[in-house]
Parts: structure tokens; C-alpha cells; sequence
């Protein structure tokens, strides 16, 4: 990477790390994804009582790689708390993103500083593109292997280079099946645009992966879990139009409208013409292809940016000079109106959700509880003091006797899914409960600057706001703390 890249990345990194527990509020997804390599930590085996299987059995995921890495990453830093996690994810995004720019410049697409430093702030700029490196999620986990798997392809050895594919192959296999339809379409796009084509190292791949996945269902099917693992990577029906949030991302449209425009009115050379259609297929045509095939929320986003911004960046130096201003300033419109605005939403909410004072109080409110279910968003607050843990995807699977154990919960005043709704929390959970205290005391929460308000409408920023709720027998109501109704 020249310098103007690499110092960018780093000011990227060291202003995002000092708040990045608090810049985004805890999806519920994270809890899912980091709660059996957390409970493994912890000697609790390889099992969670936040995925939807019973936590008795062994944890059946399409994403191992990422639990497997994390739980590395807690064994050798001894943290777990949520900015440790989060940092993880920053770290290993950034360094996605240093691979891939080695990659192209090796590839001969981002060659100089200015492409290099222009690829960045596209795909920094965009809304959606830096959610990965903001969760503790696993695609900043993808997004390495894919920095990874170009850069091997760049190598000049051909052993190297069909052994770093069958390596892909294999990893992101147990990265989850987005990134192996994403590894899928650029190796198609890169077979159509090559001179020579390239059958070596995409027959290797393949079997990687096939590799992969044999062992994977080997695995499951040992730990006598692969029917868990076949309903929760296939049983679920497609929400596609329930998450299509990515396809709002303004670099989406003006980097791909940019390069349709390239390539139809303008007459570019056999290469630029090639780099501008591969763009287009391996950017919105790998949206298109996740879209149809699933889904296409937020943090799939940087998938389809990736090619999409790279292709961007490489064609600019031979558009005609015409044409390049106003095509500055078109994409850096889109870049202004991205994650800028996205991260002065989250400054202007980030007062209703402070994580370290949500944490100090459920400590004191949740004192003596042994066992909680929870809301996924109080997750990693709930976790302190060795309690079990539990959230709603669980909760079909729990016995009686485990229901029973259950002696709390914690639960939004009122939620959008009905299945976190705390009437029919409370009702699966069964006996009598009592709402002993709530957060915030007062509501709402001030925000930095009201006038902004309208822009938490770009993302999800709700404020932090629960209820502690403690069966009859055992509740006892904390001190300066809101008391609620009976349920």
C-alpha cells in the first residue's frame, strides 16, 4: 500500500477504536455469533444458549470461523467484553482492506497512490460498507479471507497460487454461504475476463470447498447435530424483503451508474472496457445474485463495494478529462452523504446508549440472578457475574425445568418482533413475574443535537431501554429504580 492509503486506514482505525462500544448499539445477531466461542472461553464446551438449538448440544453454525477465531482472539488478549470483540472485527476488516489493495496493485488495477488512496475513501464513504468492522459479526472475518485470496492469486508461482485457492476454497467454506456465493461470482467474473484461463486454481478452489464442507458436515454430523445445522442454514425462508437495506447505499447506484456510463459512451481501451463490465458483474451482479438467492441487508453491502469501488478507482485515470470532474464530484457526493452522515447520526444518539452505565446498572439490578434471558441487545451487559445467559432463539428449545431456572429477564418495554414481546416472553417462560426495575429512569434520552434527529432513519439507532423482570417469589425491587406493573 503506498502511504497516503496506509495513513488513511490507520486515522480510519485509531478514531473509530476509542468508541466503537458505544458508536453502534449491540445487534442482536452478535450475541448469536460470539456466544459459544465466549462459553467455550469459559469452559462451558462448545455450545450457546443464544442460537436456536438446544445449548446442551454442540453448536451448528455455517459460520464456524468466526466463533473459532474469536475464541482465539479472547484466549490470547484475555478479553471478552464487547469493545474487545468489536475491536477484533476493526482490526482484521483493516486488514481485509490491506490485502485487497496489495492484491490490485500487484493486479496492476490500483497501481498509483491516488487510486489506492480513491478506493478508500469510496468504500469508507459509503453508508453501508464499514458496518463489518463496527459488530462483532463474521464478515470482517470474510472480507480478510477475500483481501487474502486476491493478493494469493497476484503470487508468481503457480504451485503458490493453486495453493492458496484450494486454502480459500477450504476457509470460507466455514465462513458462511455469502461469501462463498461472493468467492463463487468474482472467480466466475475473473474465468470470463481471463486471457488464459485460469483452470487450475479454480478446480482447486472448488475442491476446497467441497473439502471444506465434507468436514464440516462430518463434524455435525458425529456431534449428531447436522439436522440442526441444515434448518438453521436452510430451514429459514427467505426475508428477502425484510433485508434489501443494502441496496440503499448511494455508492451502490453512483459507482455503478459511473461505470454503465464508462463503458456504453465512452469508447475505453480492451482492458479499462473489461475492468468497467467486471465491476458491474461482480458488484451489483453479486447484490443482484445475494438478493434473489436470500437477502441483501446492510453488512452485505461491502461484498458487491468491493469490486464495484476497485473498479471505480482503476478506470478514472482513463476517463476523458471531461468527464472527471463532474465525476468527482458525483462520487464524492455519494461518499458525503454515506458514512459521514451515518456517523453523525451515531454521535447525536450515542448519549442514550452508553454501554458502560447500561452494564454498572444491570449489575446492580440483576444482583443474585443466576440464569436471564434477555433481550440480544443486553446481551454482553447481562453477561458479568458468571450468570447463564439466554435469548429468544433458544427459547422454543428449553425445557421446563430449564424455563424454571430462568429466575429474570430482561426485556424491551415494547418490541416490533413478537417474539421478543415480554407478554409472550414472560408466557413461554411461565409463572408469575414482577417488573422490579427499568433503564433508563428518566425518557427519553437528550440527544447531541435534536435538529439531526431525522437522520437515525439511515440506520438502526434506537437508545438503550429495558425492563429487569424477576419472578414473584424471588423479586425484590433495587433501589432508586423505577418499579413497573406486575405481569
Amino acid at each position: 500500500m503506498r502511504l497516503s492509503a496506509t495513513l488513511l486506514l490507520l486515522v480510519y482505525v485509531a478514531l473509530l477504536a476509542p468508541v466503537l462500544t458505544d458508536f453502534r448499539g449491540v445487534m442482536g445477531d452478535e450475541a448469536a455469533y460470539v456466544d459459544p466461542a465466549l462459553r467455550w472461553c469459559n469452559g462451558k464446551s462448545f455450545t450457546s444458549t443464544a442460537w436456536n438449538q438446544s445449548p446442551d448440544e454442540f453448536w451448528a453454525s455455517n459460520t464456524p470461523l468466526y466463533a473459532m477465531s474469536v475464541a482465539t482472539w479472547v484466549k490470547f488478549t484475555g478479553l471478552e467484553s464487547l469493545w474487545s470483540l468489536r475491536l477484533f472485527s476493526l482490526l482484521v476488516f483493516a486488514a481485509g482492506l490491506g490485502f485487497w489493495i496489495a492484491g490490485c496493485k500487484r493486479a496492476g488495477w490500483l497501481k498509483s497512490a491516488a487510486q489506492q488512496t480513491g478506493f478508500l475513501v469510496l468504500l469508507l464513504g459509503s453508508l453501508y460498507a464499514t458496518a463489518p468492522s463496527q459488530y462483532a459479526r463474521p464478515e470482517a472475518v470474510g472480507i480478510l479471507l477475500l483481501g487474502l485470496s486476491l493478493y494469493g492469486q497476484t503470487l508468481p508461482s503457480e504451485k503458490v497460487r493453486i495453493m492458496a485457492a484450494f486454502a480459500s476454497g477450504f476457509l470460507v467454506s466455514w465462513c458462511g454461504l455469502q461469501f462463498v456465493v461472493a468467492l463463487a461470482v468474482f472467480a466466475s467474473v475473473w474465468f470470463l475476463f481471463a486471457a488464459t484461463k485460469p483452470w487450475k486454481v479454480l478446480a482447486s478452489c472448488a475442491a476446497g470447498g467441497a473439502i471444506g464442507f465434507a468436514i464440516l458436515f462430518a463434524v455435525y454430523h458425529s456431534m449428531g447435530v447436522l439436522d440442526v445445522f441444515f434448518a438453521a442454514t436452510f430451514g429459514v425462508k427467505s426475508n428477502r424483503w425484510d433485508q434489501w437495506h443494502g441496496w440503499r447505499d448511494p455508492m451502490l447506484w453512483s459507482a455503478s451508474a459511473l461505470l454503465l456510463a464508462f463503458a456504453l459512451l465512452f469508447r475505453p481501451s480492451p482492458p479499462e472496457r473489461q475492468w468497467a463490465l467486471a465491476g458491474l458483474l461482480a458488484g451489483p451482479g453479486l447484490a443482484a445474485s445475494l438478493f434473489f438467492l436470500n437477502k441483501f441487508p446492510q453488512y452485505y453491502a461491502v461484498l458487491a463495494l468491493f469490486p464495484l469501488c476497485t473498479a471505480v478507482c482503476a478506470v478514472f485515470p482513463s476517463m476523458p478529462k471531461e468527464w472527471k470532474p463532474a465525476a468527482f464530484a458525483f462520487l464524492a457526493s455519494a461518499s458525503l452523504i454515506g458514512f459521514p452522515l451515518a456517523a453523525l447520526m451515531n454521535w447525536n444518539v450515542m448519549p442514550g446508549r452508553q454501554h458502560a452505565d447500561l452494564q454498572q446498572w444491570m449489575e446492580s439490578a440483576l444482583a443474585g440472578s443466576k440464569a436471564v434471558f434477555v433481550d440480544p441487545s443486553a446481551y454482553f451487559a447481562a453477561r458479568s457475574g458468571g450468570r447463564e445467559v439466554y435469548t429468544q432463539f433458544v427459547l422454543e428449545g428449553l425445557s421446563r425445568e430449564e424455563s424454571e431456572h430462568i429466575d429474570s429477564a430482561v426485556l424491551a418495554p415494547a418490541h416490533g418482533l413478537p417474539y421478543l414481546r415480554k407478554e409472550e416472553v414472560l408466557k413461554k417462560l411461565g409463572g408469575e413475574w414482577q417488573c422490579t426495575a427499568v433503564y433508563p429512569v428518566t425518557w427519553p434520552p437528550h440527544t447531541r443535537a435534536p435538529q439531526i434527529d431525522f437522520l437515525s432513519r439511515l440506520s438502526y439507532a434506537a437508545p438503550y431501554r429495558f425492563e429487569i423482570w424477576r419472578r414473584k417469589d424471588q423479586a425484590s425491587p433495587q433501589p432508586n429504580a423505577h418499579v413497573g406493573p406486575e405481569g
